[in-house]
């Protein structure tokens, strides 16, 4: 019976060389992370490597070979095309073969798959190894952010490890947040995310509200807005902003960008594996209250942070900060609820004295659907007075 003969595929050959260089006997790519070896010394052991395995006839695969191997290790493999593109604000792995994307505002198929389980596999590793985080049953569920591998993005990786899902294969979550944002400006000469009228009363408005909420769900452009929000605050305020990931910023894309000379960033710090120190958002909100700043601000409030974020507004600062909600209404009642969760206070005080938050803005798929200025508080229905404004 004749011998079968498999040929490999160029893909083949770079699991090849990631699964030989990511074996605890081989200290090479350990040794170029910690920067004991340059990236060129590294890359010419695993050439040699690969003319060992090659075969003559594949030779000319060589080029080829390499530079999905850097890409493996240093940039996202088949996920390249898709970090470098503009329109593209997240990317969702949920087999290694099934790959979706966000482009505009769209969910869509992204049109590139990875080779294999074993492929996808190594290439979660390799995110993880990168940003120093640990990947085992302890931390089946991990999410951090990567400031150093895109030029021009943030990335906020969010996976989910086989152990935990039902398919066997991980899932992951790439949210792409741009390091310079863009302008309301930018966006009304556009047409998105906000009108001429709408950018005119936001940039009058944060100068004269004694709060404002965002509220929208999970990728309806509430940090995008957030951030170019921030650029119509008077250089001549003290701001603080506190957040999970690194989402918000102080660095404009437009030409005749000037950064803010007073604005502190400042985020969390949480446990990997067996780590002992942790700053949650609460933490941050906490000793927020002991900074000198005209406006504070919380990327989102999502538990008991509620309550400090209510204590600075209480003292005169102008708070801000976004919240999960379906309506503006909606938007704000959470918010009275994560206040009760750690104070004495019941959801009607807690509305009562968030009425400082007298602005509050409804995000959805990228376009401001709704804007309601608060009025006060009815002691007769326990709920918050709303004005809605009108962009006609």
């Amino acid at each position: 019976m004749p011998k079968i003969i498999i040929e490999r595929t160029v893909d083949d050959y770079v699991d090849m060389l990631v699964s030989y260089f990511n074996t605890i006997s081989n200290e090479s790519f350990l040794k170029v992370s910690k920067g004991e070896i340059t990236r060129e010394e590294f890359l010419f052991d695993a050439e040699n490597y690969l003319y060992k395995v090659l075969p003559q006839n594949r030779i000319n695969d060589t080029e080829e070979i390499m530079v999905k191997f850097q890409s493996y290790l240093w940039g996202f493999s088949v996920l390249d095309p898709i970090i470098a593109d503009e329109d593209i604000t997240d990317i969702k792995v949920i087999f290694h073969n099934h790959i979706r994307i966000k482009k505009k505002g769209e969910r869509m198929g992204a049109g590139v798959e990875f080779p294999s389980a074993k492929s996808y596999e190594r290439f979660i590793n390799s995110i993880a190894t990168r940003n120093g985080k640990n990947l085992s049953l302890i931390n089946s569920i991990l999410s951090f952010t990567d400031n150093d591998s895109s030029d021009n993005w943030t990335l906020r990786f969010t996976i989910a490890l086989d152990s935990v899902t039902s398919s066997r294969e991980p899932v992951l979550h790439i949210r792409k947040l741009p390091k310079e944002h863009k302008s309301l400006t930018y966006f009304e000469k556009n047409g998105l995310l906000v009108n001429e009228k709408q950018n005119e009363y936001f940039k009058n408005r944060i100068r004269e509200a004694t709060g404002i909420l965002i509220v929208g769900k999970t990728g309806s452009g509430k940090t995008i807005f957030y951030n170019g929000l921030l650029d119509y605050i008077p250089h001549s305020k003290a701001v603080l902003l506190i957040q999970d990931n690194e989402e918000l910023n102080n660095k404009g894309k437009d030409i005749d960008y000037v950064p803010h000379p007073e604005m502190i960033f400042l985020h969390t710090l949480m446990t990997n594996g067996e780590g002992k120190v942790t700053y949650t958002l609460e933490d941050l909100a906490r000793m927020a209250m002991l900074f000198d700043v005209d406006y504070i601000g919380i990327g989102e409030v999502k538990g008991g942070e509620a309550k400090y974020l209510l204590n600075c507004i209480m003292t005169g600062a102008i708070g801000m900060c976004t919240a999960h909600g379906s309506s503006v209404e909606d938007g704000m009642d959470k918010l009275a609820d994560y206040v009760t969760y750690d104070t004495p206070y019941t959801k009607e005080q807690a509305l009562e004295m968030l009425k400082r938050l007298n602005t509050v803005v409804y995000v959805q798929d990228f376009e401001i659907k709704d804007v309601a200025e608060v009025m006060g508080y009815d002691d007769v229905s326990k709920k918050l007075i709303y004005h809605h404004i009108t962009f006609e």
